[in-house]
């Protein structure tokens, strides 16, 4: 079954900073409980250990990455919420001397 579609309906409507605030939280329990996630992961599929943690890793410093984004983006149009869009509108104002 695939949830993506159901859970992007519902992520969608997040503000951003609670967007970021999410993924940091989710980076933080990657960050404190790597040992015991990679130890399940390593039981699990048979791979190493010290491959697992290294994942654990990456995907704590992906989360802190894309987190990091949200008071990044910009662009024309960002999505801030249910019925909420941030536009940045490009237009010369006039000649400007430099």
């Amino acid at each position: 079954m695939d949830v993506a579609p159901a859970c992007l309906k519902e992520w969608r409507d997040v503000a951003p900073l609670e967007r970021a605030s999410i993924l940091q939280e989710i980076a933080a329990l990657l960050h404190k409980r790597g040992d015991e996630l990679s130890m399940m992961d390593a039981a699990n599929c048979g791979n190493p250990y010290t491959e697992m943690r290294g994942d654990a890793a990456i995907a704590a410093a992906q989360m802190e990455f894309f987190a990091g984004l949200v008071t990044e983006m910009k662009g024309d149009t960002i999505p801030m919420g249910p019925d909420r869009v941030n536009m940045t509108l490009r237009q010369p104002l006039s000649v400007v001397a430099r």
